[in-house]
């Protein structure tokens, strides 16, 4: 069965989708690779305004949104119990920290195996191990830094380094909006000496919240969600809170990524993404203040910017 060989997704494909998807037959995770296709085709040949009318009039309203939604991890971030997509119980679908719900259809366990193979959420986790080794390589070398994870999430980076772990570190700040994320954090690496802190970037933005001396602060996945205006000016915010010789370390998912559309039609999860130019832009007017300034991939999906004050 083939879905759709043009750029435009008729309701007779995605009737066809669907039914493929009810029979649950073992070629399963070809239908879900076709729809994914399909989909980045159709988004390719839009206007953003045109995708978005598109996602929402032709293939929300279809069947075929119910029966992927069977799958926990899609059907969370469409729903966004916390105000957005990625929220850290979202995430730890894709790390495999959580099983799923015990609920779960036998369909619903298919399509998310599917989903954890994909570009997206192997980009995540790769973005998460990467983390994990700068903390490892800043902790083995010194005992006294002093870390800030700015929309920490559950902070499952520091959970894969034994130095943090161990406590080899003078300060290790968990900043996050969402209370439960940090009950979580404080429950479960509060012991190591982990630092949960509530707060919104307004509060950073207008200089309510605020650290100094700092030789790390990073951040995950937050600026897949902010603006050019917003990110810079963040990234200055940040930057001002290191101590000379510190450094801020920035990813940014990217364009790249293949299952972009899938993610905005069926997650509603709907991000900025970057490329090494583009970072390179947010964070330009810090050139000029910063001693090193480096780009790199640790995935071809996910960028890290890093300045050294």
């Amino acid at each position: 069965m083939s879905i759709t060989t043009t750029c435009e997704i008729s309701s007779v494909a995605l009737d066809d989708i669907a039914a493929a998807l009810r029979l649950e037959s073992g070629s399963l995770v070809d239908v879900l690779a076709e729809f994914d296709g399909a989909l980045a085709a159709a988004r390719s040949t839009k206007s953003l305004d045109q995708w978005r009318s598109f996602v929402d009039g032709c293939v929300r309203p279809h069947s075929v949104r119910q029966l992927i939604h069977e799958a926990p991890f899609t059907k969370r971030a469409f729903e966004k119990p916390r105000g957005y997509p990625g929220d850290a119980v979202t995430l730890d679908y894709i790390y495999g920290a959580s099983g799923l719900p015990p609920h779960t259809t036998s369909r619903g366990e298919r399509i998310f195996e599917w989903e954890r193979q994909t570009d997206a959420c192997r980009a995540i986790r790769t973005r998460r191990d990467a983390l994990a080794r700068v903390l490892h390589q800043l902790t083995n070398a010194s005992s006294d830094a002093r870390i800030l994870s700015v929309a920490c999430g559950h902070l499952r980076e520091a959970q894969k380094c034994p130095a943090i772990r161990d406590g080899r570190f003078e300060e290790f700040i968990a900043f996050d909006q969402d209370p439960q994320s940090l009950a979580i954090v404080a429950n479960e690496q509060g012991s190591y000496g982990v630092k949960p802190v509530q707060g919104s970037i307004r509060h950073v933005l207008s200089g309510k919240q605020r650290w100094a001396g700092l030789d790390l602060i990073y951040s995950a996945g937050l600026f897949d969600y902010l603006s050019d205006a917003v990110a810079s000016a963040l990234a200055e915010r940040l930057f001002e809170m290191l101590r000379p010789g510190g450094r801020l370390l920035i990813a940014n998912l990217t364009p790249d990524l293949r299952n972009i559309a899938y993610m905005e039609a069926m997650m509603d999860w709907w991000l900025i993404y970057r490329d090494e130019m583009t970072l390179r832009r947010v964070t330009r007017p810090l050139a000029a203040r910063a001693t090193s300034l480096h780009v790199c991939r640790h995935d071809p999906c996910v960028a890290f910017i890093e300045l050294t004050r």
